[in-house]
């Protein structure tokens, strides 16, 4: 891996932008910037928001589903 790929990668960390430390998953070359860009960033938008969702579920405090059995 070159040296500003790695970069890259670990400045996103840094920022925990996740979408863009693996950005060539989610790049096209034949794709403009502008094109790449928001590729880059509706992925990250939809893993942020799994991230909130899964959050907010572990921080209510939800009881376990417990199944129903009939005796």
């Amino acid at each position: 891996m070159n040296e500003q790929k790695e970069s890259i990668q670990k400045a996103a960390n840094r920022l925990h932008l996740s979408a863009f430390a693996c950005y060539e998953d989610y790049t096209k070359p034949q794709n403009s910037f502008e094109e790449n860009l928001y590729a880059l960033l509706q992925e990250q938008v939809q893993i942020s928001d799994q991230q909130r969702i899964s959050r907010r579920i572990r921080y209510a405090g939800f009881p376990q589903i417990k199944p129903l059995t009939l005796s």
